[in-house]
């Protein structure tokens, strides 16, 4: 994970929510499979 500048908590906290967000979002869609491993797949 890359590394976050903030100033306050606040803003540490968002960008977490986001990422994690963003992270359930991708495992969610099995539509984000590489082409490679979609081929193995068929």
């Amino acid at each position: 994970m890359k590394e976050i500048k903030v100033n306050n908590l606040d803003e540490l906290l968002a960008e977490v929510k986001k990422h994690l967000k963003f992270k359930r979002e991708r495992e969610s869609r099995p539509w984000h499979i590489s082409p490679k491993s979609q081929r193995k797949l068929q």
